[in-house]
């Protein structure tokens, strides 16, 4: 874990996507195996995503299990 891990513990990532023109766009299911593990890792609390007509907000432990089976697809 990194020495400045303790500033980022207990936050909360907003995560959203962008198209080609720069446009603010979807974020989609969690998908991402490798940022929830590392999320885990360092003490991140949330997982925020953007979604067409809400915003989510996932406990990282939600998001890495989310993210596991949409893997497993």
């Amino acid at each position: 874990m990194s020495r400045n891990s303790d500033k980022i513990k207990g936050s909360r990532i907003y995560y959203i996507s962008v198209d080609d023109n720069g446009n603010v766009t979807e974020a989609g299911e969690p998908y991402c195996t490798l940022c929830s593990k590392m999320a885990l890792e360092v003490g991140i609390k949330e997982f925020v995503l953007y979604k067409k007509d809400n915003i989510c907000v996932y406990d990282t432990e939600e998001y890495n299990v989310l993210s596991y089976a949409y893997k497993s697809k």
